[in-house]
């Protein structure tokens, strides 16, 4: 009778690290290739927020997969990324600014 039990704590925990999912690393960019250090990426699911470096890095803690990475910086375009997984490399995004 202990047995079930203790798969199926197994299987939760199992899950629960499954959803845990980490950090997504990446750059944020202007037009011409530099750096915008006033970014702010956020992730639609975990509802988490984060600004970008003066470089225009960012980390970022994602709970769960799918989620949508949204990326807001004063006088460019609104930018989105939908992530399905962790990804094996950094993201960059390239925004455009307004006309």
């Amino acid at each position: 009778m202990r047995t079930p039990l203790l798969m199926g704590l197994g299987f939760v925990a199992g899950f629960r690290l499954l959803a845990a999912q980490g950090p997504i690393r990446g750059a944020v960019l202007g037009p011409d290739g530099k750096p915008i250090g006033e970014a702010q990426i956020s992730s639609r699911r975990s509802a988490v927020a984060v600004r970008v470096d003066q470089r225009g890095r960012f980390v970022i803690e994602v709970a769960a997969f799918p989620d949508t990475l949204v990326v807001l910086a004063v006088g460019y375009r609104p930018d989105t990324l939908v992530v399905e997984r962790l990804p094996s490399d950094s993201v960059t995004f390239v925004l455009q600014r307004l006309t």
